[in-house]
């Protein structure tokens, strides 16, 4: 079975993340011929959506599926990102941000687990960047955003019939 994945991602007036953001997509090691990034601006103010649509033409050069939408018409992520949610032709739908920066194998091990028929929902993990200040440094030090620890898995995953209805 070939799983085909939509990756959506709100970004609003995020210009400066854009590049860290491009390059993990374009690292991602998940087969491209199996994934659409949907790469929603949510009417930024500044040059957000011209460079969501110069990297769709890059990313299409280099194999991969690059869709920039736009959402206008409520200024809100959860907006943004059901505006991807009806633009996605993936079976599995797969968020994240766009001043997070997806390690190379992200993907791969978000949508693993979904080669179980009795998964339906997986949660990826949080990892804060390098940070400057003490909060930021004492957050990293004591792993705080670390998914594993607090749920005790490494991808942790939950079977469809545990899923509210």
């Amino acid at each position: 079975m070939t799983l085909s994945v939509s990756v959506i991602i709100p970004i609003y007036n995020s210009i400066d993340d854009l590049p860290d953001l491009e390059a993990c997509l374009l690292r991602q090691t998940f087969p491209a011929a199996q994934v659409e990034y949907l790469l929603v601006d949510n009417n930024s103010q500044d040059a957000t959506l011209d460079r969501l649509q110069a990297f769709a033409e890059r990313a299409s050069g280099e194999g991969l599926t690059v869709i920039p939408l736009s959402e206008t018409a409520i200024q809100s992520s959860y907006a943004a990102r059901n505006r991807g949610i009806r633009a996605a032709q993936g079976a599995i739908l797969v968020f994240t941000d766009a001043d997070c920066r997806p390690e190379p194998e992200w993907l791969v091990g978000m949508v693993k687990p979904f080669a179980s028929a009795a998964v339906g929902l997986v949660v990826g993990e949080i990892k804060a960047l390098p940070g400057d200040t003490w909060l930021e440094q004492y957050a990293e030090c004591r792993d705080v955003m670390c998914c594993p620890k607090s749920l005790r898995s490494p991808t942790p995953s939950i079977p469809t019939d545990k899923l509210p209805t």
